[in-house]
């Protein structure tokens, strides 16, 4: 596994021979993810879990300190972000324990599942308190450095916001969420035989319907667990597809001029810009069952959960890399008036090439999901038709089955996971 290598996990080539246990590193964050995320959809659900494992190690802190993670981050940013530790984003964080989740599940670890879904639905609820510190704690560098310049400043968030003009054409949800996670966890609770968890699904389900609106399969699981209990013939396929790659960030530099306390200096900043890398050809999605096709039925997007998560964060990150950005003039400015011209010129040069923007984050994300939902008719043979490629799942022969599946790129087969509600 290549993201293994790169973490310098040692290569076992028999089969037979037990592999080394993977151990949380802190600089590997990132590789973490990538390789849980490729053994899963390899059918390899123990090295998965491992790496998902060590991964939510660096998150172990954020409970109890949020503020005191991002302290760390925002001195970092006086000279380089990406010199912190990286800490996994809360929608990252949240698909941690959603992919988890299904492993447990499909396993028939139930128990094991419910663990993961609470903690997903914690993290989602906490999800607005980081945003909220991280902005306090860059707002906090900002005083203690003795500038307004923060993006609560007109003066700054104008020019700012003027280099990202497509901000302004996006969709966010009206209040955080990843939608899948939440589902996974209302159709969890509502396949239980406790009624209490029918009351918590019946409210994740209304908190659903108001994040992503009319869909069919949600309307149809809202009015059965109002009423007699979800399918209560035990005799529904639910289809779950993850289809193409989430948007990643990329940097995003110009000249911005720099308040320095004597004078107004020309310097760089570098931001992250989200770019999307949804491929128009995972939109032919069909499903079928029996002699019935039905198109994928549009859910969520992950690009709107993003777009959510980076415009909450936004303020906090323009915030850090305009204190970084004044700490660098004033730096520059000094060097100019004290050795002159070519001094000042040579400073500019050594600041520019230390100015970069912080774009790292997990690319397996997804970037959309559909959703769909059958009455058994007696078949078990469900036929998924994808960017060109044909998937037939066996199904049981009874029962309500959750058919979860991933299609990241055109080229490559979906995964199927089927788990038994």
């Amino acid at each position: 596994m290549m993201a293994e290598q790169r973490m310098g996990v040692k290569v076992v080539k028999d089969p037979t021979a037990e592999r080394i246990p993977i151990v949380y590193k802190p600089k590997f964050v990132l590789q973490h993810l990538e390789a849980a995320e490729a053994w899963r959809m390899a059918g390899d659900a123990a090295r998965s879990i491992e790496h998902y494992d060590a991964a939510e190690s660096a998150l172990g802190d954020v409970g109890e300190n949020v503020a005191g993670s991002v302290v760390g981050k925002v001195g970092a940013s006086l000279i380089n972000e990406t010199l912190s530790t990286y800490m996994p984003s809360p929608a990252e964080s949240i698909l941690i324990n959603y992919y988890k989740a299904l492993v447990f599940w499909s396993a028939g670890k139930g128990d094991l599942a419910r663990v993961e879904l609470n903690r997903a639905d914690d993290r989602t609820r906490r999800a607005v308190e980081r945003y909220s510190k991280e902005i306090e704690a860059a707002q906090a560098q900002a005083e203690k450095q003795k500038s307004d310049q923060t993006y609560s400043n007109p003066k700054v968030s104008g020019p700012i916001n003027a280099q990202f003009p497509e901000m302004a054409k996006w969709a966010p949800y009206a209040e955080f969420m990843v939608p899948p996670a939440t589902y996974l966890h209302a159709l969890y609770l509502a396949s239980s035989q406790v009624p209490s968890d029918h009351e918590k699904a019946l409210e994740l389900y209304e908190r659903l319907g108001g994040i992503v609106g009319e869909q069919a399969t949600l309307k149809a699981d809202h009015a059965e667990i109002s009423g007699k209990g979800l399918c209560a013939g035990a005799q529904c396929v639910w289809v779950l597809i993850e289809q193409g790659q989430g948007p990643e960030l990329q940097e995003r530099k110009f000249s911005y001029a720099a308040f320095t306390g004597t004078g107004v200096v020309n310097v760089q900043m570098a931001l992250p810009a989200l770019v999307s890398r949804f491929d128009p050809a995972l939109s032919q999605c069909a499903i079928v069952y029996q002699e019935n096709s039905e198109d994928c039925q549009s859910f969520a997007s992950m690009d709107r959960v993003i777009q959510t998560e980076f415009s909450k964060r936004f303020p906090g990150i323009v915030t850090r890399a305009v204190v970084s950005t004044v700490v660098k003039a004033v730096a520059q400015d000094q060097v100019a008036q004290q050795g002159g011209y070519f001094a000042g010129l040579a400073a500019s040069i050594v600041t520019g090439a230390i100015t970069t923007a912080d774009i790292r984050m997990w690319r397996a994300m997804p970037s959309a999901f559909t959703l769909n939902r059958f009455n058994r008719n007696g078949s078990r043979k469900l036929v998924l038709e994808i960017s060109g490629h044909t998937v037939e799942v066996e199904l049981s022969e009874t029962g309500n089955q959750l058919v979860h599946v991933k299609a990241p790129v055109a080229q490559i087969k979906p995964v199927v996971t089927i788990v038994n509600l």
